[in-house]
């Protein structure tokens, strides 16, 4: 009896061993996943290297240099996008009172097709003025070089790309070190004075990337003359449109209009139901504009879709989305849009012409959109030619499209592209002292300046009604 209770008693002390083992190990296990699934998840930036830091505050300790400072930087993205940099570097430069170097224009955002900003934009130095400018050919006849090209850790898509800008140049400094990264913890007025305003010893500052470089806030921390001459001075002055994209702009509008205001309709290209109106003759059309987006943004828009699948989309994104706002259009999408934007105009109690600011024009004389007989660039394709001397045609259409579709009194455009925020700024910049630079045109901005803007959204079949009124 006493050796089965002793071999009952064992057993179970062995039971009890195998199970806190058991436990032991199961905990072990969990905390090792659990440290796993942390690192997967959250992978912090990695901090600037030691080296770097060192030698940013060593070239910023150095003696100041002799002569005026500059600052210059690398042009990315689409031409829009660029334009925003070079707001951002506006800001920088007069944040530590360096001449700020403009960089070309690209095509593409690729350096195979590029032009001097002075070839699209009449600069107005004497209107610039605390700010001092000076393009980047003249610069580099100075024979002047940044000692490192600087890195900043900028939150946004391919702000690490190459330096082909700098290997179009034909410069060398980029490739003779290593690129020196800059750690900030925001960029904000006071992070950016921080960073580099003791930078006297470096005469040259060159950075790969300014776009996504600046923290807007409210505008008060705004070097001067301040945040209203920014806009309403400064960036006027640095994009009014060269008198040759000016006139060619005003006869595209014109051959569209076919009114009062037209060129000899002779000169106009042919366009299917484009004309002067037969029973109004005389007068002009309106012009209404529609910013249709294809192409790169098929990817670009289902990025944004996956970032709202994630639960954590940026506030923008997220702002978007809950207005209804569209990134994509389908066919049926676009034909509805474009249905509220001729409602908006007053319908067909109104003679109006549709132009349609878009890439590949083919889909305009498809099914869907066809009866609407849009106009595009593709159709004054001679105007654009005429440009190529100083323009290349990337450039070129860019901008004309943009200031075609400013001088519409009623537009339909994309909130998610900067195109179309460029196209509200050249809004804006037509008129500098009521507005000036804006990347979004408030109700009583578009009042006051005599436009409507629309922005593409879901349809009911896309499981959003549409809206003809203003988007709020």
């Amino acid at each position: 009896m006493r050796n089965k209770r002793t071999r009952t008693s064992r057993t179970m002390r062995l039971a009890l061993r195998l199970l806190l083992f058991a436990a032991c190990a199961l905990f072990l296990l969990l905390s090792w996943a659990r440290s796993i699934s942390t690192v997967a998840v959250v992978t912090p930036t990695p901090p600037a290297p030691a080296a770097d830091v060192k030698d940013h505050a060593d070239e910023c300790r150095a003696p100041a240099a002799a002569g005026d400072r500059f600052l210059l930087y690398s042009p990315q993205f689409g031409l829009s996008n660029q334009l925003v940099a070079l707001r951002n570097a506006v800001v920088w430069a007069l944040l530590l009172n360096r001449t700020l170097v403009l960089p070309h224009l690209l095509g593409h955002g690729t350096a195979s097709s590029m032009a001097a900003h002075g070839a699209a934009f009449a600069v107005r130095p004497s209107a610039l003025a605390p700010l001092r400018v000076v393009e980047m050919d003249a610069f580099l006849r100075r024979g002047l070089a940044p000692r490192r090209l600087r890195v900043l850790d900028i939150a946004a898509k391919f702000a690490t790309q190459g330096d082909g800008y700098f290997d179009a140049l034909g410069v060398r400094w980029h490739n003779a070190t290593a690129p020196l990264r800059v750690p900030m913890r925001d960029f904000s007025p006071a992070s950016i004075r921080a960073a580099f305003g003791g930078c006297a010893g470096a005469r040259v500052l060159a950075f790969r990337s300014l776009f996504a470089a600046l923290d807007m806030k409210d505008g008060r921390e705004y070097p001067p003359p301040g945040f209203d001459w920014l806009n309403k001075v400064a960036m006027p002055a640095l994009l009014r449109a060269a008198p040759a994209l000016t006139s060619a702009a005003a006869e595209v509008v014109g051959c569209l209009r076919g009114g009062a205001e037209r060129v000899p309709f002779s000169t106009c290209p042919a366009i299917d139901g484009y004309g002067p109106p037969p029973d109004l003759p005389g007068a002009a059309r309106g012009l209404a504009c529609a910013h249709i987006r294809a192409g790169d943004f098929v990817d670009e828009c289902a990025k944004y879709q996956r970032e709202m699948a994630s639960g954590k989309p940026r506030p923008w994104v997220a702002s978007h989305f809950s207005k209804g706002w569209s990134c994509l259009q389908e066919p049926h999408t676009l034909a509805a849009n474009l249905r509220a934007l001729v409602g908006a105009a007053g319908g067909a109690a109104r003679p109006l012409a549709l132009y349609a600011s878009i890439e590949d024009p083919s889909p305009l004389r498809g099914e869907a959109l066809r009866p609407f007989n849009l106009s595009s660039l593709a159709d004054f394709e001679p105007w654009v030619g005429r440009l190529a001397p100083r323009l290349p045609a990337p450039i070129a259409s860019v901008l004309l499209d943009q200031l075609v579709c400013a001088r519409a009194s009623h537009l339909v455009l994309n909130a998610f592209s900067t195109f179309s925020q460029l196209v509200m700024g050249r809004i804006g910049l037509e008129h500098a002292q009521t507005v000036g630079w804006a990347r979004d045109l408030t109700e009583a901005q578009q009042r006051a300046v005599g436009v409507q803007v629309l922005f593409h959204r879901r349809t009911r079949r896309d499981g959003v009604t549409l809206s003809n009124g203003r988007d709020k």
